[in-house]
C-alpha cells in the first residue's frame, strides 16, 4: 500500500526527553534535538512562530525554529522528498528554510536526531538557508524510509523598523512520491 498523506506527519521539535517521538512540545520550544510527539497545527496563526513585539519590530530580530517531517507508514519509503516556500506575504518578516545535516533518521532514535540551539536567536550549525519559491528550486530530503523523520529549520528574519502587519505570513510544502 502506498504512502498516503495521513501517513505524513509534520511535527515540532524538542529538546527534552530521552529520544525522539515520546515528548510534546510547543512551538516556542521547537528549537530542535528531538522530533516530538506534537503535530504543527495546519492553518492556524502562531503556529510555529509567535507575534513579533513592537521592540523586537523597532530594532529588528532573527528567529529560529525547527520541525520534522516522519513517514509513519509501516513499511513503505516516502521517495523524492522535498520543500519550498508555497508562498509569504511581503512586507513583513522574510522566511527562509535548510535542511538539518542529520538527514533522515529513526523517529525513536535516542541520540540527537537534529542540531539542538540554545535559544530562537541562535542559528544552528551547519544549515544552509534559502528560500525556494517553487519545485524546481525545493530542498532535497531524498527518501525517508518507513518509520524515519527530518528536520528542517525555519529563518524569521523581521528588519528593523519593519511596518507592522495584521496578518504576515508564510506556507512550506513537503512533496513526494510513493510505490503503489
Amino acid at each position: 500500500m502506498a504512502v498516503e498523506s495521513a501517513d505524513i506527519k509534520v511535527r515540532l521539535s524538542t529538546k527534552s526527553g530521552a529520544a525522539g517521538n515520546t515528548t510534546a512540545s510547543t512551538p516556542a520550544e521547537s528549537l530542535g534535538k528531538y522530533v516530538s510527539t506534537t503535530d504543527l497545527v495546519d492553518a492556524t496563526l502562531q503556529n510555529l512562530f509567535s507575534n513579533i513585539s513592537a521592540a523586537q519590530a523597532a530594532s529588528g530580530v532573527t528567529l529560529y525554529r525547527c520541525i520534522f517531517v516522519y513517514n509513519s507508514h509501516g513499511s513503505q519509503t516516502w521517495q523524492s522528498v522535498v520543500t519550498w516556500l508555497l508562498s509569504q506575504i511581503a512586507g513583513g518578516g522574510d522566511l527562509s528554510m535548510g535542511l538539518d545535516p542529520a538527514g533522515s533518521v529513526p523517529v525513536g532514535q535516542a541520540g540527537a536526531q537534529a542540531e539542538e540551539i540554545a535559544g530562537e536567536t541562535t542559528a544552528p550549525t551547519g544549515v544552509t538557508f534559502s528560500a525556494p519559491a517553487d519545485i524546481a528550486d525545493a530542498l532535497s530530503l531524498g527518501n525517508i524510509v518507513a518509520g524515519n523523520c527530518h528536520a528542517i529549520w525555519f529563518k524569521l528574519v523581521v528588519p528593523a523598523d519593519v511596518a507592522a502587519l495584521s496578518l504576515d505570513n508564510a506556507i512550506f510544502k513537503v512533496q513526494g512520491q510513493s510505490d503503489p
